[in-house]
């Protein structure tokens, strides 16, 4: 059983003596709960639970801070850069400096209410600190998984409410003026490829010639190009296995491609030997990679140029799916073209009903009843 004592008004020590079983050595698993005494029996009885099934350790266990670093180093290597920055970002500038002195057995339901609480009150959007809850939730999940503590606290603590917001979109007029201006421009492939095959930046960026088959009007999204902190621009496989696939090419998508590749080529005749590319699609002047990030700056300042919305280069993507979801596209189908990992996912973003489809529903239905 487990042994509870109150060591000042509110606050619980618990222990429960657990056995090693590589050395058959007894120890002591502690933790301090604030609180009631019967919330202080609910988690003696968790602690109890998690012996039973192997899951407690003896002896101190690490702060919240040493185990996020332990963490981060464990999944560097097993998700995608841009997922583990956002990790890193989130665990350094806000689990850390709030709850990182805490040890994990410590660590209440009540903390979590008020790191959450804090996050707000600082201004962060809900979206944001829904982020950072999810990053802790697995942070602690794996200390669950090692036995550093009995219940994963995030799991009963719920997500600040997101309220959706529209997605900001180019219409039908704006899409074409947009593809018409690039057209004379180094952003002639990105706009077509993310405005009319959904690609997302670091797709495009690391698309190459070979991956292209003109003639069947077919593109392969195997790799990604992205610039990593102290690493320059690194060619990564694609996001996930769903992420790579085959993307099929509109024929105007065809004819603009066609004829930027022969503007790279004379590009490269003028270069002579300071051209320094190999098979990019996407390139600068002198035959290099696309950079991401200098391809959204030169995407605003095109985008502003022709008075368009504020539109960032991500909402080419989001843009060709609401289009092709009007144009009447199986949402089946728009998933694949996305790479998506489920229809369902592709639904929930872009399956929301604006004012305008529903008069045209009901327009449809009076049509079908009246003529």
């Amino acid at each position: 059983m487990a042994s509870i004592r109150e060591v000042r008004p509110g606050v619980f020590r618990i222990r429960v003596r657990v056995k090693d079983p590589a050395t058959g050595q007894w120890g002591i698993s502690s933790q301090t709960v604030e609180g009631t005494k019967r919330d202080a029996q609910k988690a003696g009885r968790e602690m109890e639970s998690a012996k039973d099934k192997g899951l407690l350790r003896a002896g101190r266990t690490p702060t919240v801070a040493a185990f996020a670093e332990l963490w981060l180093a464990g999944v560097k290597h097993s998700v995608a850069y841009e997922s583990y920055r956002g990790y890193s970002v989130n665990v350094h500038r806000h689990i850390v400096p709030f709850l990182g002195e805490l040890r994990l057995k410590d660590l209440s339901t009540a903390h979590v209410h008020a790191f959450l609480g804090h996050l707000l009150e600082q201004g962060l959007s809900p979206s944001t600190v829904q982020y950072v809850r999810a990053v802790l939730r697995m942070v602690l999940e794996r200390a669950v998984d090692d036995g550093l503590m009995p219940r994963n606290v995030v799991s009963k603590v719920k997500s600040p409410k997101i309220e959706r917001r529209e997605m900001l979109t180019l219409d039908e007029p704006q899409a074409r003026l947009l593809i018409e201006q690039a057209a004379e421009t180094r952003l002639t492939a990105p706009v077509v490829l993310g405005l009319m095959c959904g690609l997302r930046r670091g797709e495009i960026c690391g698309l190459r010639w070979r991956d292209l088959d003109l003639e069947r009007e077919e593109a392969s999204v195997v790799q990604t190009l992205q610039r990593q902190t102290g690493e320059g621009l690194v060619v990564q496989p694609t996001k996930s296995s769903g992420s790579q696939r085959s993307v099929s090419l509109p024929p105007s998508a065809v004819a603009h491609l066609r004829k930027w590749r022969g503007r790279q080529r004379e590009e490269r005749l003028a270069a002579g030997p300071a051209w320094r590319g190999g098979d990019h699609v996407c390139t600068t002047p002198t035959g290099g990679p696309l950079d991401p990030c200098g391809l959204s700056k030169s995407f605003r300042r095109l985008a502003d140029s022709l008075d368009l919305p504020p539109v960032r280069f991500h909402d080419l993507r989001h843009t060709y799916a609401h289009l092709s979801r009007r144009a009447g596209v199986d949402f089946k189908l728009i998933q694949r073209a996305l790479g998506h990992a489920t229809a369902a996912f592709t639904l929930d973003v872009y399956g929301h009903i604006g004012a305008g489809e529903l008069k045209e529903a009901a327009a449809t239905i009076d049509r079908a009843l009246w003529g």
